[in-house]
């Protein structure tokens, strides 16, 4: 077609979009990582502040603790069992019920 604009690209505003919802969606999990450089103390004068200074220290110690190893890799011996069947006349809301 003669009058057809053949954009391989697609259009511009669709992507405008696109990283501005990425950019809406990134933001606060941004910030919540940022948020992870300050102390309680920081924390508890400007809530919503940036760190001053920046406390590398949380998250060092977090990737350095031996728990670490136990969230990612979990041994069989701590997880904890299925639970078992439950009956239905047992639960508190039948017996309310039956009252």
């Amino acid at each position: 077609m003669a009058g057809r604009n053949d954009n391989s690209w697609g259009h511009p505003g669709i992507y405008a979009g696109a990283l501005l919802l990425i950019g809406v969606m990134l933001g606060p999990v941004v910030y919540i990582i940022i948020g992870g450089f300050r102390t309680n103390a920081q924390i508890t004068v400007d809530p919503a502040g940036l760190p001053h200074p920046w406390e590398f220290v949380n998250y060092t110690g977090v990737l350095s603790s031996s728990t670490t190893e136990d969230l990612v890799t979990p041994s069989p011996a701590r997880r904890s069992p299925a639970p078992g069947p439950v009956s239905a006349a047992r639960t508190p809301v039948h017996r309310v019920a039956a009252r």
